[in-house]
């Protein structure tokens, strides 16, 4: 039996043949009753209330049914001592032989230690970021991609066909803001006369785009767009953005749509740039717009029509959401033939499900919620389960410096960027700070904590729980192989038997954020067990004298760093073997 079936388990299962064996109709109460580890000092390792469940669904004392089963526990050589507590709880404590092999089975799984490996491999496609590439990724996007990419280590560990995706969202009329933004800011450098267009992007970065384009292309066309004069902050805005894309193309013709693509590929190659320094990848990139070039979109919706789940009113194409949990019906189709970023997510969700994906997870933003009935009522109009549509809403994530919020703003240009960020707390940091509350939480991300390097910095906290190990060990001069093969008495006080349960936990913890989704699981519990750590390196001197005591204690050292360095690696952590 592999350390992976968690301490608890084998408890559980022992617990059960027990009962099964000394109590009539046992099967009844089978699954309701619960293992704990205690909190409070003198309750054992283990307590667990079944003696009571059992007594309240067949009418006995507890007392008796605790007294029956405790006499039937102590027979086990597991166990070195059974007591009866309070109502009827019975508390455990198992023998140092256990514990001994147990740690000794977290060693040789080492690197494979907490993965409960599913037995069939299923494929899993996580698609996240997604960010529109009109601009910079910004702190915005960073939650959802440590999620993400957390996620797709996670599976991963759990032995499924994991397959990472980006949808490139470069179709559509913020593309067509974009290449507006880029001309009207090369217009203004020349003095060409234009009023200030209110909602297209004004970044810095719009002149990195043009002044890369200038040099591909030596683009020198200058003209008025008649229409800006007509923008004012208050009045059909939108309306007078399409006029002016309207008379960008008809000046420029297929310029305007070099240069569309040409800002859209400069962004990409930024985003990925920094995602790549997050350490954040992707094993592919999908094309919004090859939905449309090979009639992807065009056909879904006609096999909708088909279906009778989409219907033609008033001059557009509808589908019958409303049919699904929807609060009324969406717009496939506009009046004017355009199609709705609706109707292409529905043609890439089909692509997905035809390439025989068992479970389709999105990030998406909290603002999405009301997204989710519709598309999975196209998913299940389609001929396709529903469920194996999962979405993660991430709540946004607000900076916080000097203890006051950071106002962000895409198109004015007024946010922090991810790759800013990255650079002013690094990586590891910005990481785990995004991980410290669950994705459906408000986060507030600290800048001046995650920078200190003190114990009240939680991810500098770990890492240097790791650390200190490492360093440890490396001073033993004993080599791991030593370590991992002793074969001497082993003795565990109250600490370092509360670090052995902690230890014990890791699968069922990892299996748990697999089973919610939810990283932050493991970034909890990893603050947790470093606490514990470095309690028990304090008051566990581990390069003492007696060699029986020191090798112990470097086989529960080597066994704790393997938990914190595989809890990090699933976060996507570095794990430093000095700070």
């Amino acid at each position: 039996m592999g350390a992976s079936f968690i301490v608890k388990e084998i408890i559980k299962k022992i617990i059960i043949d027990t009962a099964t064996s000394c109590l009539k109709n046992f099967d009844v109460c089978s699954k309701d009753f619960n293992i704990e580890i205690p909190k409070g000092k003198g309750f054992g390792d283990f307590s667990t209330n079944l003696a009571m469940v059992y007594a309240n669904k067949n009418r006995h004392s507890p007392l008796d049914v605790a007294g029956q089963l405790a006499e039937d526990l102590r027979k086990n050589t597991i166990f070195s001592k059974v007591d009866i507590a309070g109502p009827g709880f019975i508390n455990i404590i198992v023998n140092t032989q256990f514990i001994s092999d147990f740690v000794g089975k977290v060693l040789e799984e080492g690197t494979e230690f907490g993965s409960k490996k599913i037995k069939k491999s299923l494929k899993v496609i996580l698609e996240f970021v997604s960010a529109n590439p009109t601009g910079p990724i910004h702190v915005g996007h960073g939650r959802g991609a440590v999620i993400g990419s957390s996620l797709a280590k996670i599976f991963a560990f759990q032995n499924y066909n994991v397959h990472t995706e980006y949808y490139v969202n470069d179709s559509g009329r913020q593309m067509d803001i974009l290449a507006l933004s880029v001309i009207q800011r090369f217009n203004n450098r020349n003095n060409t006369k234009n009023s200030k267009i209110v909602g297209i992007y004004e970044g810095g970065y719009v002149d990195q785009i043009l002044d890369e384009y200038v040099r591909a292309y030596n683009f020198k066309s200058t003209f008025e767009l008649i229409s800006a004069s007509d923008c004012v902050d208050n009045e059909d805005t939108e309306k007078i953005i399409n006029k002016l894309i309207d008379e960008a193309k008809a000046h420029l013709g297929e310029e305007f749509n070099r240069i569309r693509e040409f800002s859209c590929a400069f962004i990409m190659r930024q985003i990925k740039n920094v995602l790549a320094e997050f350490r954040v990848n992707f094993d592919s990139f999908y094309s919004e717009q090859s939905l449309y070039n090979n009639k992807l979109v065009q056909n879904v919706i006609n096999k909708l029509i088909k279906k009778g789940i989409a219907y033609k009113k008033d001059g557009a194409v509808w589908f019958s959401s409303t049919k699904y949990n929807d609060e009324k019906d969406r717009v496939l189709v506009r009046r004017d033939g355009s199609p709705t970023y609706f109707a292409s997510d529905i043609a890439y969700h089909e692509i997905k499900l035809k390439s025989n994906n068992d479970i389709l997870i999105n990030i998406w933003g909290a603002d999405h919620h009301g997204y989710i009935p519709r598309l999975k009522g196209a998913i299940s109009s389609l001929g396709y389960h529903s469920d194996s549509l999962v979405v993660v809403l991430v709540q946004f994530a607000s900076l916080i410096v000097n203890k006051k919020k950071v106002s962000m703003s895409t198109r004015k240009g007024l946010f922090k960027t991810l790759e800013d960020l990255i650079k002013e707390v690094g990586v590891d940091a910005t990481r785990f700070f995004y991980l410290m509350r669950k994705a459906d939480q408000t986060l507030e991300f600290d800048i001046d904590l995650a920078k200190e390097e003190t114990s009240k910095n939680p991810v500098y906290y770990i890492q240097y729980a790791h650390a200190r190990l490492s360093s440890v060990i490396r001073q033993s001069n004993i080599s791991e192989e030593e370590i991992i093969n002793f074969k001497g008495e082993s003795l565990y006080d109250e600490s370092e038997r509360n670090l052995v349960f902690q230890i014990g936990n890791f699968p069922e913890i990892v299996k748990n954020a697999e089973i919610h989704r939810d990283p932050s699981i493991i970034a909890q519990y990893l603050r947790e067990f470093a606490n514990s750590v470095h309690h028990n390196y304090v008051v566990n001197k581990i390069l003492v004298d007696d060699i029986s005591i020191r090798s112990s204690r470097l086989r529960l050292a080597k066994a704790s760093r393997f938990v914190l360095a595989n809890g990090l690696g699933l976060l996507g952590i570095s794990c430093p073997e000095q700070m």
